[in-house]
């Protein structure tokens, strides 16, 4: 199972998007990664003896079991080796390297513009957001932002109230752990409504570098912001 495989990747220190690649570009798949030898693990540059040891190590057997009690709560995960893995955000030199999702993404969704904003926004602002993320929807665009409260709160319930609208929020904490509480029934009709993502752990909390690290995928995911 190849996702068990992704998702030890995941949590090794010291291996981000940068390291993935060129273990991928020397072994060819993300399995035959975790049958190389510590030798041929370290040639590649910045992987250290110790790194090694900790990938071979991981609990490949665990991970799997883990996965399956995510599926039973519609949690799925999308790697850089699925079809439906954002093509512009696998673009990206740091991209991450395995996407938690609840919902769906769509090939439509391709065809996406971001709205972000601040938190506490003038009333105008929040009628601006709201227009444009119902007028985009509506002309098939997906709306990406980050499920905060204030510009991007307005923005998604904007695509929402638009008759078909699909909208994508990415996440600073994990698929588990909705932040803004406030935002949990939105959070809902998003998933009937696009997806939620995130790069984090589904137990993860809310942290500020988590939350600025998600503005890349925000981003990659969307053709303009």
């Amino acid at each position: 199972m190849a996702h068990a495989h992704w998702l030890a990747l995941t949590t090794l220190s010291g291996i981000g998007g940068v390291t993935a690649r060129k273990l991928l570009d020397r072994f060819g798949d993300v399995e035959s990664i975790f049958t190389a030898s510590a030798d041929d693990l370290t040639t590649i540059p910045r992987m250290t003896a110790a790194m090694a040891d900790q990938l071979l190590a991981a609990p490949i057997e665990q991970l799997e079991s883990e996965l399956l009690s995510l599926s039973d709560e519609g949690i799925d995960l999308l790697t850089w080796d699925d079809d439906r893995f954002p093509v512009y955000l696998r673009a990206l030199s740091d991209a991450p390297m395995v996407l938690f999702l609840r919902g769906a993404i769509k090939k439509e969704d391709a065809q996406a513009v971001a709205i972000v904003g601040t938190r506490e926004p003038s009333q105008r602002a929040v009628e601006a957001a709201t227009t444009l993320g119902r007028e985009l929807a509506a002309r098939g665009l997906t709306i990406v932002s980050g499920l905060a409260l204030g510009v991007d709160t307005a923005a998604h319930r904007g695509a929402i109230d638009s008759d078909g609208g699909r909208t994508l929020a990415v996440l600073g904490s994990g698929i588990r752990f909705i932040h803004p509480r406030e935002n949990t029934e939105l959070a809902e009709e998003i998933v009937s409504n696009g997806a939620l993502l995130s790069e984090l752990h589904p137990n993860t909390p809310p942290r500020g570098p988590q939350l600025m690290a998600r503005d890349r995928i925000i981003s990659g995911l969307s053709r303009a912001v």
